[in-house]
């Protein structure tokens, strides 16, 4: 079995449609078609349901795409290192970064650093707030913060964020200053959600539930709630942008902030990884671990102060 139309139908499946799979590899939207009729003449199933306006993947076209694609993409990948040489830098480099002050102060100008360095590769980076689908979504690599799900994924710890409690000095005026995480209970909060507060109280980890008062899924949102003496915020004091140097926003509660491994580069568990990739997460691991250093340089600042 030849499997002749592999290529263009990966390309429909990853695209869309015929005429942008078509664009995507250059070629004729009728070569596409031609190609793609034959590959299920030889397979004896349609993969594609077509319509006037849309295409999309039956059963079997779902089922050929998870288990190809991926090899596809290294057998791809690794002719192009072989026909360039091992330092080839060319290709497309899809990333999948959580939107915040990790991703303006790490991420985004690692990316800038290596487009202007490599102005061959093609490189897209979506700010997305949800976990995407690495495999089947086309994502080289994705940044996730928190416990990690999918084990079946390679991970690279990049951070130890520090969290830092806080609220204005309007707020702390009318509503006194919290000297205990528990006190938090009878406070106003702003958050994401209410699943509860992560500090620590020695060496234990200390959970408080809270029922945030507004809900905001935006670290600048969150900042700019709680400068407007809203309520109280916990989180990444990157988060708080200048407001914590400019005093507008007091730190509380310092000897119970929590700092915990919170940010991984994430990708797919293959043998072949592109050298595009290796660069990004070796160039990723660099400004991260400088970012942490300066974070717990301020935060120590903090904590002296209070």
């Amino acid at each position: 079995m030849k499997a002749e139309g592999l290529k263009e139908f990966l390309s429909v499946a990853r695209t869309g449609g015929f005429s942008r799979a078509a664009r995507s590899i250059g070629v004729s939207v009728a070569h596409v078609s031609r190609q793609v009729a034959r590959l299920e003449g030889e397979l004896g199933v349609r993969l594609l349901e077509r319509s006037t306006r849309t295409v999309h993947l039956t059963q079997s076209g779902e089922m050929l795409r998870d288990r190809v694609e991926p090899l596809h993409q290294e057998i791809e990948e690794a002719l192009a290192e072989a026909a360039h040489g091992t330092k080839a830098m060319s290709g497309r480099l899809r990333v999948a970064a959580l939107a915040g002050s990790f991703a303006d102060a790490v991420i985004t100008p690692t990316i800038l650093d290596i487009s202007k360095e490599f102005p061959d590769l093609e490189i897209q980076v979506d700010y997305e707030a949800r976990q995407v689908d690495l495999v089947r979504e086309g994502y080289d690599v994705a940044l996730r913060s928190g416990p990690l799900r999918d084990s079946s994924l390679v991970a690279l710890p990049l951070a130890r964020r520090q969290f830092v409690a806080g609220a204005s000095p309007e707020y702390l005026d009318r509503h006194g200053i919290p000297q205990h995480p528990l006190e938090l209970t009878s406070h106003r909060c702003i958050g994401v959600r209410g699943n509860g507060w992560t500090f620590e109280e020695g060496e234990t980890p200390l959970n408080v539930v809270i029922s945030p008062s507004l809900r905001l899924n935006a670290g600048p949102a969150i900042a700019e709630a709680c400068r407007r003496g809203m309520g109280i915020a916990y989180m990444a004091n990157k988060g708080f942008g200048d407001l914590l140097s400019t005093g507008e926003i007091i730190p509380i509660l310092a000897p119970f902030w929590r700092r915990e491994m919170s940010v991984y580069a994430v990708r797919a568990n293959r043998d072949f990884v592109p050298n595009r990739v290796r660069l990004l997460l070796d160039r990723l691991s660099v400004a991260a671990a400088n970012f942490e250093e300066e974070e717990k340089l301020f935060v120590a600042t903090l904590k002296a102060k209070t």
